[in-house]
């Protein structure tokens, strides 16, 4: 599912493909020399200062966090973002430079512009073909760029057909859920009708659902290798469906590689197994660390690209097996990104049936490209050393102020996420106001009341250093005070 390996990524490489992104436009009288100079010379200074030696000095991630206008005192406090894996600021010189853009791009809106053929259509796919390449993805078909991970999931959980539902209960379908699914793709499979039974051997067909339910729960402590089990025993000739996230944003707990390359061979390997679609929600992972699907591990992945990957807002990305595309329907039935309007019966058979959305945010859909390109000057495996640095300094140090750490420590088990128990007592103020006022933007979990909170959710990112980590820390634990 991953790689460690980091090609070199030159000067000249991030320039010709950011001119690849800006001449056409340029030549066809989009945007204007002076708009082409302003972007071009905003971007590739901020690709310059990623190029830096591969290293993991702090000195680095402290240069790149002053790319952030949330540093920017001048605007009131600092309020320092720690919540990933809600939602991410983009890079200041990325902003800047899709301002200039959309202002350009504003004056010719013409459909001709934006039909099959025309420049933004040809520049969607050109977004499409580098977040592939990246990504590992031989097809660029197979993925579809959407809205975000919410939109992905319901596609997936919305927009299948073939239940097969007898009334009976040895013929009703199931699914295999993990209880730690984001509410998309949990609470969402109970809407398009599926029931949760307690055991996998039990039947409750006859009630008017379409299919079962069966829940995996994971005890905290559990090693690497015995995550897959609490997954296969449920997995039987009728299960349709196997779906988690790749890393909870609800308990910080990730589903091990060795784990998901177990399901997915127990799955692949067993003929009674062939309709058995297995579907990754990997929000927490795409930006977090490398993506390498040139090795199967499932036939549906999604993420939002707001979160860990620092892109612009309402993107997102869907992953589909070409030979599992056409067994869903859209949920959405519009015109493509082409102004094509399909026949309702001669869909794509390929994960581009669910990019018919209707008008698009074509300054998003560039920006993606030039993320991307941020990130090949970065490197993912610097990022992941980062992000996993981060986590672990926080983790070590809450455990050391006697913070009970409720997320993993183990580095194959865990991801960024980091959840913290809120100790129970007459505290006037939430930890996480606390934490917001003090200049630390975190997430929490409520409870009923209002001056409290069960948990605390941080979630760091390249763009904290450790002093922002040692902050959290101080601020956590005067807050809570001395401990018996």
């Amino acid at each position: 599912m991953s790689t460690q390996t980091h090609s070199t990524f030159t000067q000249q490489d991030c320039q010709l493909q950011l001119q690849s992104s800006l001449e056409p436009l340029l030549d066809a009288g989009f945007i204007s020399h002076d708009c082409y100079a302003k972007v071009y010379a905003e971007l590739d200074q901020f690709y310059a200062l990623l190029r830096a030696e591969d290293t993991d000095d702090d000195e680095y991630w402290k240069e790149f966090q002053r790319q952030f206008d949330f540093v920017d005192e001048s605007f009131g406090p600092v309020k320092v973002p720690m919540n990933a894996a809600n939602l991410c600021p983009e890079p200041r010189h990325l902003l800047i430079a899709a301002s200039n853009l959309r202002f350009e791009l504003n004056r010719n809106v013409a459909q001709q512009t934006r039909m099959r053929g025309g420049l933004r259509a040809r520049q969607f796919e050109q977004t499409r073909k580098a977040l592939a390449d990246s990504l590992g993805i031989k097809d660029a078909k197979n993925l579809a760029i959407v809205r975000n991970a919410s939109e992905a999931n319901n596609a997936i959980n919305g927009g299948y057909r073939n239940w097969n539902k007898l009334g009976n209960d040895s013929a009703i379908d199931n699914i295999v859920l993990w209880d730690q699914n984001h509410p998309t793709n949990l609470a969402a499979w109970q809407l398009r009708g599926g029931r949760v039974v307690k055991e996998p051997t039990q039947a409750s067909g006859g009630d008017g659902h379409v299919f079962n339910i069966h829940m995996v729960s994971l005890p905290d402590k559990i090693a690497p290798d015995q995550v897959a089990e609490h997954f296969i025993k449920h997995i039987n000739a009728r299960t349709r469906f196997v779906s988690f996230s790749e890393t909870s944003n609800g308990n910080g707990m990730r589903i091990p590689e060795v784990a998901i390359q177990r399901i997915w061979n127990h799955v692949q390997n067993n003929p009674d197994l062939r309709n058995c679609h297995i579907h990754i929600d990997g929000t927490m992972a795409f930006g977090a660390r490398q993506l390498d699907f040139s090795k199967p591990f499932c036939h549906s992945f999604v993420s939002s690209c707001h979160k860990w990957f620092l892109g612009p807002k309402e993107t997102g990305i869907l992953y589909v097996d070409r030979a599992k595309a056409k067994n869903f329907e859209p949920n959405i039935f519009a015109y493509d990104y082409k102004i094509d309007i399909l026949k309702w019966n001669e869909l794509p058979h390929t994960a581009e049936r669910f990019e018919l959305l209707g008008q698009r945010d074509d300054v998003n859909i560039i920006t993606l490209y030039w993320t991307e390109l941020m990130w090949k000057n970065i490197g993912y495996p610097r990022a992941y050393r980062r992000v996993t640095q981060l986590a672990d300094a926080l983790m070590t140090g809450l455990k050391k102020e006697k913070w009970n750490v409720t997320t993993p420590d183990n580095p194959a088990m865990s991801l960024g996420v980091v959840w913290v128990d809120v100790p129970p007592g007459r505290q006037i103020k939430k930890l996480s106001d606390e934490l917001y006022e003090k200049g630390i933007a975190a997430s929490f979990s409520p409870s009923t009341d209002r001056h409290s909170e069960t948990k605390v959710r941080l979630c760091p990112h390249i763009y904290n250093t450790m002093d922002d980590i040692r902050a959290a820390i101080n601020i956590m634990t005067k807050w809570r005070g001395p401990v018996a």
